[in-house]
């Protein structure tokens, strides 16, 4: 073989080499490229999910705060039933001058006494699960709860003891035990704190 021809071939495969190379740099380019495409895809399919799951749980503590507000209207209701109606029978004991009418003993055989603390106990377990699942959503609503406890026990004691009859012949204990605690372990329930 000649040089020219030897030439020649050295040209052609110098010439192949650097379409191979070229090649091979436009391979890894494009291998470069799909390797940020797929961290972009991996980065936007964990946003996506991100925010799935963010609007999954603000559901779920809207659905919590719904329920929450549900059971305190139907606990309430419940409240003001007992109220109305020990109301109305104190003020029927004392129209007929009845002195031994107790209105401590009338609520705890009051039918809807257990009901209404057993509401009373859905309202704080309600309180609780929001508090775990939405935490920064309770802090903005605890107060409501010592609202709900002092207002629904400010009724109930209010019926209890509507004279103020065991504040005048007994201590404060007796009291606690004939309308606070003492109610709750009357119908066999815990209250919930």
């Amino acid at each position: 073989q000649t040089v020219a021809a030897l030439e020649t071939q050295r040209a052609v495969v110098q010439s192949a080499q650097e379409k191979l190379n070229a090649q091979i740099v436009k391979a890894q380019d494009a291998s470069t490229k799909a390797q940020e495409l797929r961290a972009a895809a991996t980065a936007a399919d964990s946003k996506y999910h991100e925010a799935v799951s963010s609007h999954q749980a603000k559901k779920a503590c809207r659905g919590l705060i719904e329920s929450i507000i549900k059971s305190v209207t139907t606990y309430y209701d419940n409240v003001d039933i007992l109220y109305n109606d020990l109301s109305a029978r104190y003020d029927q004991a004392e129209e007929q001058g009845d002195t031994n009418y107790k209105p401590w003993e009338q609520i705890r055989s009051h039918k809807e006494l257990k009901p209404v603390l057993s509401k009373y106990n859905s309202v704080v377990l309600s309180y609780k699960t929001l508090g775990a699942q939405c935490p920064d959503i309770y802090k903005k609503v605890v107060g409501t709860i010592v609202e709900v406890k002092t207002n629904s026990q400010e009724q109930i004691r209010a019926v209890c003891d509507p004279a103020d009859q065991l504040k005048e012949m007994a201590d404060s204990s007796q009291v606690v035990k004939l309308c606070g605690t003492g109610l709750w372990l009357s119908v066999g329930l815990e209250e919930q704190k």
